[in-house]
């Protein structure tokens, strides 16, 4: 299992399950310890999630602190301090989570996924907890899907969601709903299938038809698939080496656009992401991993660069 692959907050709830360990002297870090962790978190992702599925947090977590509680103590001198172990059923649950994050397409392991990752695998102190509480794997997906599907209120009207299209109808067959599914990837593959520049602050960059590709995939339209993948790839060929400048009467631009440093290098950037993108789907995922990695020693933050990395290996 490489660590790497696990969320700054993923990781602080493993820490915070050996914390938890320690304080109550057990030897190794069991299921109760990660979920504790994971609910605890009054500020964090999961107890928000439980909360829109209409669990009440505060009786869950108590219940399993109640299963901490039960948990074996070592103390004495044969135990070393501050050292705890990793059991098999935390094992299980964990490679569990890093399959759920790779099915949902995800390219890092958060906390969600080691929430559905002990779903997935629970021992008999949490499978009995999750059946009290009617939690399930399909229930985490399905509140899922929602929560994905609200993350597009408030954003700017001409913002695309085929990205959120096709992740739900991702969740959607996970779930087992081939209909829901299939709608999904239909909205997921429609809008405009010319990439545009990205010039000014309002303008939204072309990776939207990556999706549009990947979801025509999942309908079997391979042809038209392959269309946008070509398109992004010729697209970005084309305009690599344009000379951009801005038109200052044309919009209206914050001062921090007035002042970029170099737009030329952006252009240059979207240019190249955008023919990652047309490579991986197009299954040359060399040139794409290329292209990504010349992008991030330019601009080690780009945030598309960076969560389609995944994609080429």
């Amino acid at each position: 299992m490489n660590m790497n692959q696990f969320t700054q907050k993923s990781l602080a709830a493993i820490q915070g399950a050996q914390d938890i360990a320690v304080e109550h002297g057990n030897q190794q870090i069991e299921q109760p310890h990660l979920l504790l962790a994971l609910t605890g978190d009054n500020q964090g992702f999961i107890p928000q999630l439980l909360t829109a599925m209409g669990s009440t947090v505060p009786s869950l977590e108590a219940a399993v602190k109640a299963e901490v509680e039960k948990l074996p103590k070592v103390s004495g001198a044969g135990r070393e301090a501050g050292k705890v172990y990793v059991s098999q059923d935390v094992d299980k649950a964990l490679q569990a989570a890093e399959r759920e994050a790779r099915a949902m397409k995800d390219e890092y392991i958060s906390v969600e996924h080691i929430l559905l990752g002990l779903l997935a695998h629970p021992n008999s102190a949490l499978k009995e907890l999750f059946r009290t509480y009617g939690l399930t794997k399909e229930g985490v997906l399905q509140a899922l899907a929602a929560v994905r599907e609200l993350l597009g209120e408030g954003k700017l009207p001409n913002v695309p969601d085929n990205q959120a299209h096709y992740y739900m109808g991702i969740a959607s067959r996970m779930l087992g709903d081939e209909n829901r599914a299939a709608e999904y990837f239909v909205l997921a593959a429609s809008g405009p299938q010319e990439p545009e520049r990205v010039l000014y602050y309002n303008d939204q960059p072309s990776d939207f038809i990556f999706y549009q590709g990947l979801a025509n995939e999942e309908l079997g339209r391979s042809g038209a698939a392959k269309k946008a993948y070509h398109q992004l790839t010729i697209f970005g060929e084309k305009h690599l080496f344009d000379e951009v400048s801005y038109d200052f009467f044309a919009v209206s631009l914050p001062e921090i656009e007035v002042y970029q440093d170099d737009i030329t290098l952006r252009n240059i950037q979207y240019c190249n992401y955008l023919r990652a993108l047309g490579a991986i789907g197009l299954g040359e995922k060399e040139k794409a991993k290329e292209l990504l990695e010349e992008i991030l020693k330019k601009q080690a933050d780009h945030q598309g660069a960076l969560s389609h990395r995944e994609m080429t290996r």
